[in-house]
């Protein structure tokens, strides 16, 4: 077995990538694969149903796009990780973020503010989103000019009932001086 640079030893991958496939192995010995210098193993564990949320955690602030992305899509993805993914230099990520049943009220209501289209479309989407993060949203300039975003917060029941209904008409003057 290899070992590290500080001398622990690194599990070679396909013994890690097996122990990742059997259900059964320990959730708590889980974490130790969370620094392995595989990508591919660190993308497994945080797609793993089991893993443990300290891993996610760290996970969240990995170099590696797809590892990130895959926290970003885990159902078991604790707040912390989702808030720290919600500033994520990949627009992706964020998406994901912003459609996260699961995200943190605080990072969906940054999110309204997305530079990119696709973040404001995913939370204008999302059934779960705070009534505050979708009216933020909704008073937006990308938003008035955004018909994607118009009909998703239009459909979405957690929209505050005036603003689905100023959502009905024409865009013509900012929703927040409706």
């Amino acid at each position: 077995m290899a070992t590290d640079r500080g001398g622990e030893s690194i599990e070679p991958e396909e013994a890690a990538l097996a122990r990742l496939r059997d259900t059964q192995y320990p959730a708590r010995r889980l974490s130790a694969l969370a620094t392995h210098p595989s990508a591919e193993v660190r993308r497994m564990l945080a797609a793993h149903p089991r893993a443990p949320e300290e891993a996610l955690l760290a996970l969240a602030g990995d170099a590696d796009e797809e590892v990130r992305e895959a926290v970003a899509t885990q159902r078991r993805a604790p707040a912390e990780a989702l808030a720290r993914l919600a500033a994520d230099p990949v627009a992706a990520i964020r998406a994901l973020v912003a459609r996260h049943h699961a995200a943190p009220s605080e990072a969906l209501a940054a999110l309204a503010g997305d530079r990119d289209p696709a973040v404001r479309r995913a939370l204008a989407a999302n059934s779960a989103a705070p009534p505050a993060a979708l009216a933020a949203l909704a008073s937006s300039a990308d938003a008035e000019r955004d018909a994607e975003v118009r009909r998703a917060l239009a459909r979405n029941t957690r929209t505050p009932p005036e603003i689905r209904a100023a959502l009905t008409t024409p865009p013509s003057a900012p929703l927040s001086r409706r």
